[in-house]
């Protein structure tokens, strides 16, 4: 895919030093991939803001409520900014993906979607990658992905996280309750 045509949205809370610093090197690295990155920072740590602000590329936001859906919907709000057609949403952690499996990823989705109106590409773990997590992750995210492919009549790693979406979806989740539960 033409990665000028994708924003990223991610949302951060670095709590305490250790998860600050896996948050900064995750982040360096998605920095080098050289897409537009829209993220809402809970603002909890001054430090942690002042280095996302310098990240070439990065839009850093202080969503004005708390909570997860809060900083979701803000990250989305400041990516549809940027005028992309297409955002991937992410969490800031994964250092990994945001190597060579997002450029494949990204590849992938634009062959996917050839001569097709998608909503969402979602990305994947690999069945052996699954293994690696403990018991109950892999007993918990496999009910909820089990839920969501009956639900949704595919089946997939809905757990997992990072997905492209066409940016007009953006309206319809801003306006996601703010007490969705998270």
């Amino acid at each position: 895919m033409d990665t000028s045509l994708v924003a990223v949205a991610t949302i951060t809370s670095a709590r305490t030093p250790a998860e600050e610093e896996q948050l900064r090197r995750s982040l360096e690295r998605l920095a080098e991939v050289g897409l537009p990155v829209a993220v809402a920072d809970a603002g909890t740590n001054p430090g942690f803001g002042g280095f996302l602000s310098h990240l070439p590329g990065f839009h850093v936001t202080v969503p004005p409520a708390r909570g997860l859906v809060a900083q979701v919907t803000a990250s989305l709000a400041v990516a549809a900014g940027l005028d992309r057609p297409c955002i991937l949403y992410t969490e800031p952690d994964k250092a990994f993906f945001f190597g060579a499996p997002l450029k494949d990823f990204l590849q992938r989705a634009a062959e996917d979607r050839q001569g097709r109106e998608v909503g969402v590409v979602l990305a994947s773990r690999s069945g052996r990658s699954f293994e690696t997590y403990p018991s109950m992750q892999r007993y918990t995210e496999g009910v909820i992905n089990e839920l969501c492919g009956d639900l949704l009549g595919v089946p997939g790693d809905y757990s997992y996280g990072p997905f492209l979406m066409t940016g007009t979806l953006v309206p319809e989740l801003l306006q996601v309750r703010r007490d969705l539960g998270w």
